[in-house]
């Protein structure tokens, strides 16, 4: 559980600092990025990571589990049944 906390603590700063990266890059070109896309860069950052390694872990479990053992063993008896 530390793991987790620690690790979304991680991405939660990494997300705040390429934000403030991306708005100070964006703003020496001299284009103002409003409160509204410095939230909207920063919600990206922190939602598409966190939604990434949250499917994947749940790939793992489902592996891990054995769920994806049974689902082949039931899809290889249906092309099976429809082969007799």
């Amino acid at each position: 559980m530390v793991r987790i906390l620690l690790a979304i603590a991680l991405l939660v700063l990494l997300a705040g600092l390429m934000t403030w990266g991306i708005a100070a890059y964006v703003g020496a070109e001299g284009i103002r990025l409003g409160t509204h896309g410095v939230i909207a860069v920063f919600l990206c950052l922190v939602f598409v990571p966190g939604i990434t390694f949250g499917l994947m872990f749940l790939v793992r479990l489902s592996h891990d589990r054995g769920f994806d053992e049974n689902a082949d063993s039931v899809g290889r008896r249906r092309e099976r049944d429809d082969q007799d």
